[in-house]
């Protein structure tokens, strides 16, 4: 499977209505991947940069856990970029994984 690129996202945006929730999912995953310290691009990046990050497999639980106990003065890169993260799951069920999550979003592409 090709993973979305940054470039396949912003395509994404263009193409869809603003308010559809295909263009929110799209530009939280696109906030997201360059609010990241370090260059991303792609989701599979994004995916893997978090799991490294909160040294944990992404999901709700783990996202938030890890986003309660950051320092914001030190990680407010990582903050923004997984509080947006966690946006996501007002579309999904909270149970998924972010990689489950990103499947979704790249079978819909």
């Amino acid at each position: 499977m090709n993973h979305m690129k940054l470039e396949d996202l912003e395509e994404l945006i263009e193409k869809v209505s603003d308010k559809s929730p295909s263009s929110i999912i799209a530009k939280l995953f696109l906030g997201a991947m360059t609010d990241w310290r370090t260059e991303i691009n792609s989701l599979e990046q994004l995916e893997n940069q978090i799991s490294i990050f909160i040294k944990a497999r992404p999901n709700y639980d783990s996202i938030s856990n890890s986003l309660n106990n950051l320092d914001v003065t030190a990680y407010a890169w990582e903050c923004e970029s997984i509080s947006q993260i966690l946006e996501l799951y007002n579309y999904f069920d909270k149970s998924m994984t972010l990689m489950e999550i990103i499947n979704i979003v790249e079978m819909g592409e």
